[in-house]
């Protein structure tokens, strides 16, 4: 699906879509998603430890925090953006091994990869790029600091490796 020599970008949503996706060579897929939520507890913290004594104690901040299955459910809405993108590219979801590689650019150094991982995989098998996430074989580059745009852009191939059970 290429227009000239530049491939079709598809945002299944509209102009401000936050899902975007294209044929990145004519083997593999290009999907950019929104950061996962990032559940470190520097960035959102729930309690903090005061000391009293000897001993310490786990203390409630008063301020409300939005907890994990909230925001993780919130991220797990773009399910419809993600089918409907592959979709148009005539990508079928793989059925066996395959390598992804994530890109992470990150607005704060401090964000956990580790569960927002965790969650895109969970998209990505919701949203027909996989058919179990047990199949994503990841390459994860460096996180780029990157404060104005924070995205994930997951490139995949469409079909599984040969050496594929």
């Amino acid at each position: 699906m290429k227009k000239g020599n530049r491939p079709v970008l598809v945002r299944p949503g509209g102009k401000d879509s936050p899902v975007w996706a294209w044929e990145e060579t004519p083997g593999s897929v290009c999907l950019r998603l929104p950061l996962p939520p990032s559940v470190n507890a520097r960035l959102t913290p729930g309690y903090r430890w005061v000391s009293r004594y000897r001993y310490g104690v786990l203390e409630r901040l008063r301020k409300p925090v939005l907890r994990h299955t909230e925001r993780s459910t919130t991220y797990l809405e773009h399910t419809p953006l993600v089918r409907a993108a592959l979709g148009k590219l005539g990508f079928r979801a793989l059925d066996g091994y395959a390598n992804f590689r994530f890109i992470f650019f990150l607005e704060n150094l401090a964000y956990d990869t580790h569960n927002g991982f965790k969650l895109a995989c969970d998209l990505l098998e919701m949203g027909g790029a996989v058919t179990d996430d047990k199949y994503i074989l990841a390459q994860t580059a460096r996180p780029i600091h990157a404060p104005s745009d924070p995205r994930l852009v997951v490139s995949f191939p469409r079909e599984p490796d040969q050496n594929s059970p």
